[in-house]
């Protein structure tokens, strides 16, 4: 990110100390969490997401299926391989087409159009690569998702597609910490997650339960708090080197370009900002459990139980357990 502060403390020789909060939200896991991993790891292979067999490798080591299984404990079979599916799709969109060595925003935006293409119904639906994996994965959710949460998931990979474009066509502009939080969401895929909450628990909220305030702010917390979690776990990966010119933003490097603080109390700045989110969370979810409007007891806790299985994915993937190139080697 242009003008971060006092690069010579790279994540290589600062501490990096991460939240402490995590306590407040109990972890369960689905007992189907091996076989959705199984069924993930062949599904890549299936679809070839990326020629590179490295890079596919590295799909497979993240291990979305058990990450999965944390966010979602209790989604029956077809619901947890969608979702599972679903977010390595995601994954591998990101590494090919946002990050890859071969990107850029002309192409990038030329692919999008194309899975716009299939999200309404047409494009190709054979063959291997992110294309036809898009059009299994939609026509998947004809049998899993009500016609509701089929518009709201498309709403959300919209708002995730235009994250993409928006991350790319920064180049070097400083962001301000508002632009980031109302950005780090999408591109994240925090949206899409949260409006497979209730499905992953077998409800759906009226749609004047869903837009109330409460629910609104329970949500935006467990959106910001899962793109947050995401800058911290993957931080030494995503940065690699202490001279990395091209490290990606997250919100250690936005609160040091924004308060002109150096790296390493940026980044314990970003941890303490996640322990305090948590405990707005916590209350929220607290005080959502005892309301007797239908469904959002249920809710609450599934967001709690949603986030607690982030740290259950960071404490298992092997994602990131190499240094990152952005613009080059993918390992």
């Amino acid at each position: 990110m242009s003008g971060r502060p006092h690069p010579e403390h790279g994540p290589r020789s600062m501490p990096m100390p991460m939240p402490t909060a995590w306590h407040l939200f109990p972890h369960r896991i689905n007992p189907l969490a091996q076989a959705a991993d199984d069924h993930t790891r062949a599904w890549i292979h299936h679809y070839r997401l990326t020629e590179d067999p490295a890079a596919r490798e590295r799909l497979v080591r993240t291990c979305m299926g058990i990450g999965a299984a944390g966010s979602f404990p209790d989604a029956g079979r077809d619901l947890l391989e969608l979702v599972t599916d679903l977010f390595i799709w995601l994954t591998a969109v990101d590494d090919v087409h946002v990050e890859g060595p071969d990107g850029g925003i002309a192409r990038l935006t030329e692919q999008i159009t194309v899975f716009m293409r299939v999200l309404d119904g047409g494009g190709p639906t054979t063959g291997t690569g992110c294309v036809p994996a898009l059009a299994d994965l939609v026509r998947r959710t004809h049998a899993t998702l009500t016609p509701g949460q089929r518009a709201r998931l498309t709403a959300a990979l919209h708002s995730a597609f235009l994250g993409w474009i928006w991350d790319m066509s920064l180049h070097d502009r400083p962001v301000g910490l508002a632009e980031y939080n109302t950005m780090r969401p999408h591109t994240v895929s925090a949206v899409i997650a949260t409006t497979l909450i209730e499905p992953g628990i077998g409800i759906d909220l009226p749609d004047s339960v869903r837009e109330s305030p409460g629910i609104r702010q329970l949500t935006r917390s467990t959106t910001l708090l899962t793109g947050w979690a995401n800058d911290l776990y993957s931080f030494a990966y995503e940065h690699g080197t202490e001279a990395d010119a091209d490290a990606p933003r997250s919100l250690p490097t936005v609160l040091a370009h924004e308060y002109g603080l150096a790296l390493p109390d940026a980044f314990a700045a970003a941890a303490a900002m996640w322990d305090e989110e948590a405990v707005r969370m916590h209350r929220r979810v607290t005080r959502l459990r005892s309301s007797s409007a239908p469904g959002v007891a249920a809710y609450a806790t599934a967001c709690a139980e949603y986030l607690a299985g982030s740290k259950a994915f960071y404490d298992t993937t092997r994602r990131y357990t190499a240094p990152h190139r952005p613009h080059g080697d993918h390992p």
